[in-house]
């Protein structure tokens, strides 16, 4: 017999936490996939300039003088958390950016997840469904990922299932 003292080890993590919460640990794994097969991956040119334009704009630039942008008025605040993550933390700029769209990414698949939590879907329907906008926000826009487009479909999905 063991001594009083001894306890049975047991495991830090529930493994069956991860059955409970399917979509939860889906999301996660995307973003850990993503950010693991993207981190290496350069900033579009496009995006870079918005970060620059943004880092203008920060440091009390002048249109016309310092910069000039023919996107739609302000469409370079949307990039500048990437700015801020990048002089906060001392990250590369391609780093940075691929954690703020991981970021925005797993925030939109979170509310995905709530808002079709209120349709009668099975489960399996549920975790088709997140898996195919996972691909379709991390995966599939390899040479596009991170434009105005493709950003704003992201963030508007979520408020067409409510």
């Amino acid at each position: 017999m063991p001594p009083f003292f001894y306890k049975k080890q047991t495991l830090a993590v529930d493994p069956k936490i991860f059955f409970k919460h399917k979509e939860r640990f889906l999301i996660i794994l995307c973003a850990v996939f993503y950010l693991v097969t993207h981190q290496a991956t350069p900033v579009n040119s496009d995006i870079a300039w918005l970060i620059h334009v943004g880092k203008s704009w920060l440091h009390n630039g002048k249109y016309i003088i310092d910069y000039y942008e023919t996107n739609p008025p302000l469409a370079f605040l949307f990039y500048l958390p990437v700015y801020l993550l990048q002089g906060v933390f001392s990250l590369t700029q391609s780093s940075a950016f691929t954690i703020y769209y991981t970021i925005i990414g797993c925030i939109s698949l979170s509310l995905t997840n709530h808002c079709l939590s209120c349709y009668k879907l099975s489960p399996l329907e549920k975790i088709g469904i997140l898996l195919t906008l996972a691909c379709w926000y991390f995966w599939l826009p390899c040479s596009q990922i991170g434009q105005r487009d493709p950003m704003s479909a992201i963030l508007v999905i979520p408020h067409v299932l409510m």
